[in-house]
């Protein structure tokens, strides 16, 4: 299915139901699970959500990152007490 043809489906779900549906929404939620949640090689994860510029995926890693810094401090932290 294309990206318009998913455009349709969603905008016609969110007419239908009254849901703030995006179809964007919904790709950035699976590229962002795929690399944080089940820490799917970043390059893998490009080619199932078929991006295809480096750039506009960096926002999935740059994320993955923020979170495990964030993890290190807090664990780094826990052992100050």
């Amino acid at each position: 299915m294309t990206y318009w043809g998913i455009r349709h489906v969603m905008d016609d779900l969110a007419e239908k139901t009254g849901i703030d549906l995006h179809s964007h929404r919904g790709r950035h939620t699976f590229a962002t699970n795929l690399i944080v949640k089940y820490e799917l090689d970043p390059s893998l994860a490009m080619e199932l959500t078929r991006h295809r510029d480096v750039r506009s995926f960096r926002r999935y890693t740059n994320r993955k990152n923020k979170i495990a810094a964030k993890r290190a401090f807090l664990k780094a932290a826990e052992r100050l007490d």
